[in-house]
């Protein structure tokens, strides 16, 4: 990565880390709700005998995606 690059990225993030401190995050227990959520969806997908090995990653990759959840580039296709 070249310097400008660099310089560019850590001043991006001391932009967002000051930002975040004056963001107001949603209740623990919000957090605890959502992931539960998504576990729920996630269980339903792996109980589903009619999808394949492919079909159940592909949808466990869609709800993470819903969450705006990273999942990597592996599934990127």
């Amino acid at each position: 990565m070249s310097i400008e690059l660099d310089l560019l990225k850590n001043h991006i993030a001391d932009y967002v880390c000051l930002a975040l401190h004056s963001y107001s995050f949603p209740e623990k227990e919000d957090f605890n709700t959502i992931a539960l959520e998504i576990l729920n969806k996630i269980q339903k997908v792996l109980l589903d005998d009619t999808l394949s090995d492919f079909d159940i990653v592909e949808k466990i990759v869609y709800i993470f995606e819903e969450y705006e959840l990273d999942c990597g580039g592996c599934h990127d296709f």
